[in-house]
């Protein structure tokens, strides 16, 4: 048996060892005209052709060089890079301070594309995490942010109940993005509140990838073992999903293109797929969110469409759904829009109101007496339809 002295001793060695194997790069970005330190951890042995996922840490004192030196182990025997950015605000912010949380985002994505200048990063396996006052910003950018992070983590948490997204907000989630809040079995009684707090909350959000997990016999500690053996074990698992995922990244770019010059209806079926697929692999390709845009547009044509309707010009509702029709088929808002037209089509009201049309069309040329045959003909063939009372005063 090897003495604790002599165990202690050879783990230092080791330690040190794989710190001399990291490369660490210092870096600075600008926010709102302040400049932030940040720091780029990664193995120097980089191998031909190898990305290396990413993993973002919120120092709880919010200084980004305090948190480099522990991940030199777990980045070298994992093949991962960290990446740390000071944050202005590491106690917590209010969440009427907008502005402050809006910087501390925009310097841990600006961070994320520094690692992404110096090294060839896996833009598919990006993780945030944070520890105490770090938690803050992790969980709520991380969730907030799901194109750019695969998984959150939030240790030993600082948690308040205003951080729970709204129910606007959840539409713009990925209920499958992967979580892990974790804290020490002794931890104080407000740290093992709020962390509860945060599970419950996200629970309630209806996230399905959420793991909580309570490391036996400390208290507030970082519990980088916990996340290592949670991100490593991420990684690993959703290796086949993202290898599709960058190619449902590519072929997205050119649907997008598509859609914008006009799509046909093969790119709306493509853009189903990819979508689907997402849900399927739990991934965020940003499928469904250009989806969503899409169906907001067309779901904007049809509300004018029948507010045309309720105000009795049923030949323009009519032209309003055929354009929902024609632009985007085959989905299924196309589909409804087509329902509709046909249910107008086919009415009294539809048929009045287009002969009333061309009445006022040929009024508005100076052929007053073919006006008058048309809205003859309409108050004979549809006389309770509202188009009759309008033939009635222009006859009268």
């Amino acid at each position: 048996m090897i003495p604790r002295t002599w165990a202690f001793l050879l783990v230092a060695a080791a330690a040190a060892r794989a710190q001399n194997d990291a490369e660490t790069t210092r870096f600075k970005v600008e926010v709102a005209g302040e400049s932030r330190k940040g720091g780029l951890l990664y193995p120097k042995d980089l191998r031909r052709n190898e990305e290396l996922p990413l993993v973002v840490v919120i120092h709880e004192a919010g200084k980004s060089f305090l948190e480099l030196n522990e991940w030199a182990v777990p980045a070298n025997k994992h093949r991962f890079a960290v990446v740390s950015v000071d944050v202005v605000s590491p106690e917590g912010w209010a969440v009427s301070d907008q502005l402050v949380m809006q910087r501390d985002m925009e310097a841990v994505a600006l961070a994320v594309d520094e690692a992404r200048k110096n090294l060839p990063i896996d833009d598919t396996a990006i993780v945030l995490r944070g520890h105490l006052g770090g938690t803050y910003l992790a969980l709520w950018m991380g969730i907030r942010r799901p194109d750019l992070f695969l998984g959150v983590c939030g240790s030993s948490c600082v948690y308040y109940k205003e951080m729970a997204p709204s129910e606007k907000e959840r539409k713009a989630l990925d209920l499958g993005q992967s979580i892990l809040l974790v804290r020490g079995e002794l931890d104080t009684p407000r740290v093992v509140k709020e962390t509860e707090w945060a599970r419950d909350d996200f629970q309630a959000a209806g996230f399905t990838r959420l793991t909580y997990t309570v490391v036996p016999k400390v208290s507030n500690v970082r519990n980088a073992e916990a996340f290592t053996e949670w991100v490593v074990k991420l990684f690993r698992e959703t290796e086949k999903a993202r290898k599709v995922l960058r190619k449902s990244r590519e072929t997205l770019v050119r649907l997008r293109a598509e859609i914008e010059g006009g799509a046909k209806p093969s790119t709306y079926r493509e853009l189903e797929a990819l979508a689907a697929q997402d849900r399927k692999l739990g991934v965020n390709s940003g499928a469904g969110p250009l989806l969503e845009e899409v169906l907001a547009r067309a779901g904007a044509v049809l509300q004018r469409a029948k507010a045309a309707e309720d105000a009795q010009h049923f030949a323009e509702a009519a032209e309003l759904y055929k354009s929902v029709a024609d632009a985007y088929a085959p989905l299924a808002v196309a589909k409804e829009a087509v329902k509709e037209r046909q249910r107008i089509l086919k009415s009294d009201a539809y048929k009045a109101d287009e002969l009333l049309q061309e009445a006022l069309r040929l009024k508005e040329a100076g052929n007053d007496e073919r006006a008058v045959t048309l809205l003859e003909k309409l108050l004979a063939q549809y006389p309770t339809t509202p188009a009759a009372d309008s033939a009635r005063r222009l006859v009268g």
